[in-house]
């Protein structure tokens, strides 16, 4: 995902960038259409770049911090 995220354009990866923010700031609380609950809790970021529906699956692990980092930002190399 990583090398994917940095090969965006600057404005797309600030489009991926917002779309992470949202759950991550507000939990579960964001709805659609920017996530949507599949199953228990899996859910799926949902937003486009181009026209292009971009879904991104992701789970909920109680006791975690909410915030994941992002793709290419506080990654050690």
């Amino acid at each position: 995902m990583e090398q994917w995220f940095l090969g965006l354009s600057p404005g797309h990866r600030g489009t991926v960038a917002f779309s992470i923010d949202l759950p991550a700031d507000q939990g579960v609380h964001v709805g659609e259409p920017y996530t949507r609950q599949l199953s228990g809790k899996v859910r799926e970021l949902r937003f486009h770049l181009d026209g292009d529906a971009v879904r991104v699956t992701y789970g909920i692990a109680p006791g975690r911090p909410r915030r994941p980092s992002r793709p290419g930002v506080g990654a050690s190399h």
